[in-house]
């Protein structure tokens, strides 16, 4: 048994046999090398693209205990966090050199190897995806419970500065999370980037089909408008802020993940001077 294999038993909710021959057996991963390759090691940790089936395996897996094991959602899906995109995509991982265990990933899909996305799902994208420069979309992110520390969550985001560099990417984007889904949360985080000053509606981005509901009449509670409301968002949405995200169009509504889903982009370009210089410097 692998590290990769290893990690799942820590779920011990399906047949880790099973998943490991079935995971196995899909042609599609049997030679897959990553586009982009780099490797930064601490003391700690190890930060890598994933190289061969036991590392996809393993960030899978963990993918599958934070989203769907932690959220109580065995009864929607069983096994591996896997959709139709995970082939196409580079997988930046952390692994925890005592363990062995990938205790932390990340998606990765660029413009110069493919031209689908998954926000497309949820988002209409085609104006933003229309204008020049290489984009980047980041997705899938999550770290395991007792990793979930600092030092961590600056190694992921060194990885996404060195991923960006080796691809050159002037746009990264994705589908920030936050845990809930009803209407006058959404209003009221919505209305909050406006007055932050975090929010553009520049390329006409717009929840679809049934990830749509119409806000316009959602009342928002004044006196929570006036508070401080980024410190109740999810970490990683606040360093896409502090780092020079904006938050584009009203969100989706994902309630097969019970979450809102809001569309963010960082022009590498535009970022804040120390974020660029800590995690984009060469």
């Amino acid at each position: 048994m692998n590290y990769a294999q290893e990690q799942v038993s820590i779920i011990g909710q399906f047949s880790l046999a099973t998943a490991w021959q079935n995971f196995c057996q899909l042609p599609r991963f049997l030679n897959f090398r990553p586009r982009y390759s780099f490797r930064l090691e601490t003391d700690q940790y190890i930060l890598t693209t994933a190289n061969g089936i036991p590392q996809i395996y393993g960030a899978l897996c963990l993918r599958y205990q934070c989203f769907i094991y932690q959220n109580h959602l065995l009864g929607r899906f069983m096994g591996l966090d896997i959709d139709e995109f995970d082939y196409g995509c580079d997988h930046i991982i952390v692994i925890d050199k005592k363990s062995k265990w990938i205790i932390g990933t990340y998606r990765a899909r660029a413009s110069s190897f493919c031209q689908s996305y998954y926000s497309q799902g949820e988002f209409e994208l085609s104006h933003f995806l229309a204008t020049g420069g290489i984009k980047l979309e980041l997705g899938r992110a999550c770290i395991l419970e007792n990793h979930r520390n600092g030092a961590v969550i600056d190694l992921l985001w060194k990885g996404i500065g060195r991923y960006a560099n080796l691809c050159n990417a002037q746009y990264i984007f994705g589908c920030s999370s936050v845990k809930t889904t009803d209407s006058s949360q959404a209003k009221l985080y919505m209305e909050y980037f406006r007055n932050q000053g975090y929010y553009s509606d520049v390329y006409g981005i717009r929840p679809i089909n049934q990830y749509r509901r119409d806000l316009s009449k959602v009342m928002v509670d004044k006196e929570r408008l006036q508070a401080d409301l980024q410190r109740e968002l999810p970490p990683l949405l606040r360093t896409y802020l502090s780092g020079g995200a904006l938050v584009y169009g009203e969100p989706a509504f994902d309630m097969a993940f019970d979450c809102i889903d809001f569309l963010t982009i960082m022009d590498v370009g535009q970022l804040a001077p120390s974020f660029k210089r800590r995690y984009f410097g060469h």
